[in-house]
């Protein structure tokens, strides 16, 4: 299989921690496309020209980072490996209310940081403040709900808040979000020395 990715997308990265932690990733080739500069390459590949995007040993196309997690842990289960989405209806919904807030917050905040590299004078603070509201707001939700929306263990929604806010320390610092929200922070200190976290480090 390979696996486009760029260094920096924390889209990429949930599905690299996933692989990973399902014992996947020595099966998986990596390689590494960045949606402006490899444009036109990774547009044979994959037609929405995104990241990531996976070509399966059948040479088929796996697109948009929540459904190709899904395909690499139902792959893992005909391996013999418990899934990673949940082992009931309820609990899938859990996770997958989980993962869409974490990717909530991954998206706003990469949105941010496109802004920033638009030229100044189309710069917006409108959106920019309703981006970073939108994060605020979602890791307050996360702080006082705790385990109702985030449940314990190593799970995809786990996976994708731990990405989220890896990618708010790389990109987006000056947030401060660990202020005033104790339980993420403590949540977080976990997974920040788990083998598939620090394998997945972003690049500058």
């Amino acid at each position: 299989m390979e696996l486009m990715v760029s260094p920096t997308s924390p889209f990429a990265r949930k599905v690299q921690i996933l692989a990973r932690e399902q014992g996947l990733s020595e099966a998986i080739n990596l390689r590494a496309l960045h949606p402006l500069d490899d444009a036109a390459e990774l547009a044979r590949m994959n037609p929405l020209g995104r990241v990531p995007a996976l070509i399966t040993d059948d040479d088929k196309l796996v697109v948009d980072s929540p459904i190709i997690c899904a395909w690499l842990d139902n792959l893992a289960v005909t391996q013999g490996r418990d899934s990673m989405l949940g082992d009931n209806a309820s609990h899938r919904l859990v996770i997958q209310q989980g993962q869409a807030l974490a990717d909530g917050i991954m998206e706003s905040a990469f949105l941010m940081v496109m802004e920033r590299g638009r030229p100044e004078r189309q710069h917006s603070d409108f959106w920019q403040d309703r981006r970073r509201d939108a994060i605020t707001r979602t890791l307050d939700y996360l702080e006082a709900q705790g385990d109702a929306v985030m449940p314990a263990g190593i799970h995809l929604a786990s996976i994708a808040l731990a990405c989220a806010l890896g990618y708010l320390d790389f990109r987006h610092d000056a947030m401060q979000w660990r202020s005033g929200r104790p339980g993420l922070a403590a949540w977080f200190k976990a997974w920040e020395g788990r083998d598939s976290f620090m394998a997945t480090q972003p690049l500058a």
